[in-house]
C-alpha cells in the first residue's frame, strides 16, 4: 500500500507545487441536488489523469516522497500517509453504503425515512473529509522544510481544522450527552462508521 500511495502522493505533491490554487481536492458537482433529495451529488475531479497505476519503484522495499526523497516503505512517514489513504477508503465505504440505502426497500421504517435528510447531509460532510484526507496525505509525503516558504507546499489549513470541528459541533448538538460508552454495531452504516472512526485513530 505504501508503494501505492506513495506514487499517487508524489504525483499530487508535484501538481501542487504548481498552484497553490489549483487543488486536487477541488472538486466540482456536475449537478445541483433538488430539494428533499438527501442523496449526494456527484462529483467529478478538474485535473487528474494517471495513466500508469503501478511504477515497480518500490519492488525493492524502497518508496519515493513527494519531494524527490527515497526511504524505507517501513518509515513512520509512509506508514502514516498508509493510515491516511485506509482512513479515507473506509469513509468510501460509508458512502457508498449510503448510496446504496437510497434505493428503497420494501420493509423500510418510518424512521428510516426521517432520517434520511440527516444521513444524506453526514454523507456529503464525509465527502469533504475524503477530499481533506487527500491534503493530508500529499502533505505528510512532502516533509517541512527548515525555511518553507509559506504556501510554496501543500498543507493542511487552520481554516480546514476549523471546517471539521464546526462539523462535528453541528452534529453533535442535538444529541443527548453520552452515559456510557458505545458497542460498535448497531446498524450497517453505523458499523461502517466505526471502523472508520478506530482507523482514523490510529
Amino acid at each position: 500500500m505504501g508503494g501505492l500511495a506513495g506514487s499517487l502522493a508524489h504525483f499530487k505533491a508535484k501538481i501542487c507545487q504548481v498552484t497553490r490554487f489549483q487543488r486536487l481536492r477541488r472538486w466540482q458537482p456536475s449537478h445541483a441536488r433538488s430539494k428533499g433529495d438527501s442523496g449526494l451529488k456527484s462529483y467529478h475531479p478538474r485535473m487528474v489523469r494517471l495513466s500508469k497505476i503501478y511504477t515497480k519503484f518500490g519492488d525493492s522495499g524502497q518508496t519515493m516522497l513527494g519531494d524527490g526523497h527515497t526511504v524505507s516503505k517501513t518509515s513512520p512517514r509512509v506508514a502514516a500517509y498508509g493510515d491516511v489513504d485506509e482512513a479515507n477508503s473506509s469513509l468510501g465505504i460509508v458512502i457508498a453504503s449510503v448510496q446504496l440505502g437510497r434505493k428503497p426497500p420494501l420493509n423500510k421504517s418510518s424512521s428510516e425515512e426521517a432520517d434520511a435528510p440527516l444521513v444524506g447531509a453526514i454523507a456529503q460532510e464525509l465527502l469533504r473529509i475524503q477530499h481533506d484526507l487527500f491534503d493530508v496525505g500529499a502533505d505528510l509525503c512532502v516533509p517541512i522544510e527548515p525555511h518553507e516558504t509559506p504556501a510554496s507546499r501543500l498543507r493542511i489549513t487552520q481554516q480546514q481544522v476549523d471546517r471539521l470541528e464546526s462539523a462535528i459541533d453541528k452534529f453533535n448538538e442535538p444529541l443527548k450527552p453520552l452515559d456510557s460508552f458505545v458497542l460498535p454495531g448497531g446498524t450497517l452504516l453505523a458499523a461502517h462508521l466505526h471502523v472508520a472512526r478506530t482507523t482514523t485513530r490510529r
